[in-house]
């Protein structure tokens, strides 16, 4: 757990914010549920994704050889790089994994970046070290970030904001729905990703964040 950088103990209950929104009286059921439970409880109720994305998920996971046990990873590209978080070496998500499956016996990955250039990265140092890589071949990846394009609103042929959106949604289920997590917590998506992992799998799903811990403050 150290080596991994893994963080699944929050200590006391901190009164703010998920005090007051969650009743007292469900508190108390279970003491031994963490924050990060509950708020991973919320979102599942928040996202139940519409059965047209469903039904892209399940064929894209089809598709792309979803297999288990997988490890997923998310590696932010362009969204918030160089303005509000420093990016994160490809070679440090690759050590993880290493750590991984040594630990675990796990060798498939799933990638999900909204950068081509760090998915190439990530395929051929992932290939040399002799990892089973899988991604959405499909999805269309922009340097400058589709985030980016939708909120500057960039006319450009080749970005449709609908699409982004519904390839963001998917990407975030798939991310959820492998055993094991690597990303940033800096991230509302890598966040998104844990937390749905979690309400999915358990409180105690291992999940990895390379720069900060995760805390029911971070928005």
């Amino acid at each position: 757990q150290h080596h991994l950088g893994y963080h699944n103990s929050w200590g006391g209950w901190d009164p703010d914010p998920l005090i007051d929104v969650i009743p007292k009286r469900y508190l108390k059921l279970d003491p031994t549920l963490t924050p990060i439970w509950w708020r991973a409880q919320m979102l599942k109720y928040l996202v139940r994704p519409h059965p047209e994305i469903l039904q892209k998920f399940e064929k894209i996971k089809k598709r792309i050889g979803w297999t288990y046990p997988i490890i997923s990873i998310h590696v932010r590209g362009t969204d918030k790089i160089g303005s509000e978080m420093e990016p994160v070496s490809v070679l440090r998500y690759i050590d993880k994994l290493e750590i991984m499956r040594e630990w675990f016996g796990v060798n498939t990955v799933y990638v999900a970046t909204d950068d081509p250039d760090v998915l190439k990265q990530v395929i051929t140092l992932g290939s040399i070290k002799g990892f089973k890589l899988i991604y959405n071949d499909r999805e269309k990846r922009f340097k400058e970030g589709a985030f980016q394009l939708f909120s500057k609103n960039v006319e450009n042929a080749a970005f449709n904001a609908t699409e982004a959106a519904h390839d963001a949604i998917v990407n975030v289920l798939l991310l959820a729905h492998a055993n094991f997590f690597i990303g940033t917590f800096s991230s509302n998506m890598s966040r998104a990703a844990y937390e749905l992992l979690v309400a999915y799998f358990g409180q105690h799903s291992l999940g990895v964040s390379l720069d900060i811990d995760w805390t029911e403050r971070v928005c």
